[in-house]
């Protein structure tokens, strides 16, 4: 041990929640039912200072906690900041920010993934669970992109689409097979709810269990298509069986917009006081893990010190009482990847 905390820790990704911030009210986000105790901020831009030291062994740096990266005053400046130190970048956006000079801006940042979000595949779906953002717009902006990329000849930003299914919606996911025929994303994740801060949406959840004859049609069709037109299709749907965590823990780590370190974004949300989540119909009290503070320590410190490295033995060994880990739909995701 004595020789690892000379040691910079290598990550496979740092995720960094720029800003809390979000000018979208999806129903099913702690960010829109947990409003009345929502703390908004950003990250100040000195994280750059902490990060600095450990970022050589870094592959990925992703910009994207619960809030819009895009609403970050410095993001333009951080995505600067990292190219300069030659490391790959990515965010996921909401889109509706992005006018003809940001994403100007946005397309010569360097930025190397650039991932959009959709909760349907009709306007009427999609804008109605993710209020106050248009499907709309987020495909015409990604066929733009497209087209740009084409035009200028040029990789990068690869366009990405993170897409939530929930059981309600899932005849959507054959509107999925269009997208894909235009090939406007290299990269398509279907993920289900992991989060349930409401009885509801516990109902929302989808197993595999559970799955029709037509929905198994669906999701064939779906893996058949994205081999046609070379997607990279990542299907993530819930199990009754524990599977590994999907978070990566043992090779990544997630940095809060107060500077503090967790383990993922789930034990992060950005609240005054304490809530409630649902798992398997019963309700627990969410326990956040906290692992330290980058005002007072380095990530390195932080990374070495004892109370995570127990942290991270306990989840590779699928130890994890006392952890928040032991209540979370992470733990039950059956992830199949295409590409």
């Amino acid at each position: 041990m004595i020789l690892k905390k000379f040691l910079n820790p290598v990550f496979s990704w740092i995720q960094v929640e720029i800003t809390s911030n979000c000018n979208a009210q999806c129903t099913y986000c702690p960010h829109t039912i947990l409003k009345p105790y929502w703390i908004k901020r950003d990250i100040p831009l000195n994280i750059l200072e902490a990060l600095n030291p450990l970022l050589r062994n870094v592959e990925l740096v992703y910009l994207q906690g619960w809030g819009e990266p895009l609403l970050y005053p410095n993001l333009l400046e951080m995505i600067s900041y990292l190219k300069n130190k030659k490391i790959k970048v990515g965010l996921t956006t909401n889109g509706m920010l992005l006018n003809d000079n940001m994403l100007n801006q946005i397309l010569s940042s360097r930025l190397d993934i650039l991932a959009f979000s959709l909760a349907g595949t009709t306007p009427a779906t999609n804008d109605s669970i993710r209020k106050g953002t248009s499907f709309k717009k987020i495909i015409s902006l990604a066929q733009n992109i497209k087209h740009y990329k084409q035009l200028h000849n040029i990789q990068t930003p690869a366009l990405h689409l993170a897409y939530i299914v929930f059981k309600s919606t899932f005849n959507e996911l054959e509107g999925l097979l269009s997208i894909i025929k235009q090939q406007i994303f290299s990269e398509i994740v279907i993920n289900p709810l992991s989060l349930c801060l409401t009885p509801e949406l516990e109902n929302e959840l989808i197993f595999i269990e559970n799955l029709t004859n037509q929905q198994k049609k669906l999701l064939n069709l779906l893996k058949n298509m994205a081999k046609r037109y070379n997607t990279n299709l990542a299907i993530h749907l819930l199990q009754n069986q524990h599977s590994p965590c999907t978070e990566n823990i043992q090779w990544s780590t997630t940095i809060g917009s107060n500077k503090q370190i967790y383990p993922c974004v789930f034990h992060m949300l950005p609240i005054k006081g304490k809530t409630t989540h649902y798992y398997f119909h019963k309700k627990y009290y969410l326990k956040p893990q906290n692992f330290g503070d980058l005002n007072k320590n380095s990530l390195k410190e932080i990374w070495w010190d004892k109370k995570y490295r127990l942290f991270r033995k306990h989840h590779f060994k699928n130890r994890l009482e006392p952890y928040q880990c032991s209540k979370c739909y992470k733990r039950h995701i059956k992830s199949e990847i295409l590409n």
